[in-house]
């Protein structure tokens, strides 16, 4: 199960009589005042992550959506994103950088001209998965990295 919302943490009753389930949360930035501009909707950036430690609490397995990674929005927050992880103990991060599919480039314009590094290509993808791989290592959080040039799995 896949969220942005904290409101999650309402089921969690009936969310631990699943078998097998995992529940992840969508994070794409530390910065709250960046996420209501990319994500207005969203819970906030703490309700998130108070979700995530409340749910681990209660015995449910976690992970971070951390994605879409997106150059100067997501990239400086990585190394405080894994570090949160690994305090609250979430099993595994799955990472994702940003795909600009038909819509999306009219869609985020405003964001392109505030953040004009958005649009990096395949060396800024391997830069990045190797900073991923790395994080997870120092911060004993395993990560799937997802993106469609790249594709593996770092598991610790």
């Amino acid at each position: 199960m896949l969220t942005k919302s904290g409101l999650v943490t309402r089921d969690i009753d009936l969310l631990r009589k699943i078998d097998d389930l995992e529940v992840g949360l969508t994070i794409t930035t530390l910065d709250d005042d960046t996420r209501k501009i990319i994500e207005p909707e969203a819970s906030s950036v703490e309700e998130r992550l108070q979700a995530l430690r409340e749910l681990k609490d209660s015995g449910i397995r976690t992970y971070i959506f951390l994605g879409p990674i997106i150059p100067s929005i997501t990239d400086p927050y990585l190394e405080e994103i894994f570090r949160t992880a690994g305090r609250i103990g979430i099993d595994y991060i799955i990472a994702d950088r940003l795909r600009m599919k038909e819509g999306m480039r009219e869609k985020l314009l405003p964001m392109r001209n505030r953040f004009p590094e958005m649009e990096k290509g395949r060396e800024w993808n391997s830069r990045i998965a190797a900073r991923l791989s790395k994080l997870s290592r120092d911060f004993s959080v395993p990560v799937d990295i997802s993106f469609r040039d790249i594709t593996f799995t770092h598991p610790l």
